[in-house]
């Protein structure tokens, strides 16, 4: 029944299935991962920011935990790295809205960049581990390339070019 229903598209039933499915198996890390997977979705989907604030937040306690549990899923870093990513771009596309000179600008680079920066461990160890991984193996060579496409992307936000040089040049390699 919880496969159905995580994989039925109804985030908010599925997050308290796996709430309830936690309190029975707390050492599953999968359990965790889905249900950070789910609060990232209530949280995109949220309109008001402060639903957006908590749900990004129960994603990321729920990545971190399950990450504890199993530091080498190499599915569990990125998806906790992506998380930050996506609220980066969020701060960021917001920035480029904003008028030339306008003060804000300053204050929302500050945030994009400390989110930013927080992420960037998790597709570094994400990258890490799929390094020792048979990356012949289709979903492990797409989350390879989708974590270097971040580090690249995430890099380049924060001005560290060498960085994301170094990880096209991995991009252009795997063409």
């Amino acid at each position: 029944e919880l496969n159905s229903v995580v994989s039925g598209g109804d985030a908010d039933v599925a997050s308290r299935k796996l709430e309830e499915a936690i309190k029975l198996k707390p050492e599953s890390a999968e359990l965790r991962f889905n249900l950070g997977v789910m609060y990232d979705k209530l949280s995109q989907a949220a309109k008001d920011n402060n639903k957006r604030a908590d749900y990004f937040l129960k994603s990321e306690a729920a990545y971190k935990k399950a990450i504890e549990l199993d530091a080498s899923n190499s599915d569990y870093q990125y998806n906790l790295g992506v998380l930050y990513f996506n609220k980066a771009k969020n701060i960021n596309d917001e920035m480029n809205k904003l008028p030339l000179g306008d003060k804000k600008y300053d204050e929302l680079k500050k945030e994009r960049d400390v989110v930013m920066t927080a992420g960037m461990p998790n597709l570094e160890n994400a990258k890490k581990t799929l390094e020792t991984k048979d990356l012949n193996d289709e979903m492990n060579s797409v989350t390879y390339r989708n974590t270097m496409i971040a580090l690249q992307q995430g890099y380049s936000l924060l001005g560290k070019l060498e960085n994301a040089k170094a990880a096209g040049d991995i991009l252009d390699k795997l063409k």
